[in-house]
């Protein structure tokens, strides 16, 4: 399926989308590989004023790779302010996810993102880096994330909640922590230090 995806690419790098601001992309369970990511990747740089961004690649084998091309896509989008990322079950791993990170605290002018990274084998580090990433992110007013069986365990969770504490800005926070190792009085600490964020109390969602 990649040369379908890369058809694609080369579709949108010949139409003119400078002025381009919403993009929507739903390739679910397309047998998509790093390859095809480069290909689209490449043809969504032409994208410079893009301000809304839905992309759900989920089920596909974008690998670590891909993730670091994405990551190069997010770094130039410098107008973005919603971003809809789906890469559930993408074989990205502790490098690709490290390097995805990369590219989303330079999404400084974001403020909503919902990202889905479950089932990728990120590991405890990316806990600790997608909570950094986040933190740079200061105009962040709503965030749903779900890093369901990502290997985070206890440390990472720490390493993520001390991050996460710097957003005195969120409003709506939602969080799926499924499968991580995660024993419940580590859950209740996170919950309690969440809710410090006061404007949180009304509109926080963990799931474990």
């Amino acid at each position: 399926m990649d040369q379908g995806v890369k058809q694609l690419g080369l579709t949108l790098a010949n139409l003119n989308l400078t002025n381009l601001q919403n993009l929507t992309l739903h390739l679910n369970k397309n047998d998509i590989g790093p390859k095809g990511i480069s290909s689209l990747s490449s043809a969504l740089l032409k994208c410079d004023n893009i301000k809304f961004l839905q992309m759900i690649l989920n089920d596909n084998q974008i690998g670590s790779e891909g993730a670091k091309n994405l990551s190069f896509v997010l770094k130039d989008f410098k107008n973005l302010t919603i971003l809809n990322l789906g890469l559930y079950q993408n074989e990205i791993g502790p490098k690709g996810g490290s390097d995805l990170c990369i590219g989303l605290q330079k999404c400084i002018h974001l403020t909503t993102l919902i990202i889905n990274l479950d089932y990728n084998d990120t590991g405890l580090q990316f806990a600790s880096q997608i909570g950094y990433a986040l933190s740079e992110c200061k105009n962040l007013t709503q965030l749903t994330i779900s890093i369901i069986s990502n290997g985070i365990g206890e440390q990472g969770l720490l390493y993520f909640q001390n991050n996460l504490v710097k957003h005195p800005h969120l409003l709506s926070l939602q969080i799926w922590l499924c499968d991580n190792e995660l024993d419940y009085p580590i859950q209740q600490k996170l919950r309690v230090k969440l809710l410090k964020i006061k404007k949180l109390v009304k509109d926080l969602v963990l799931q474990f």
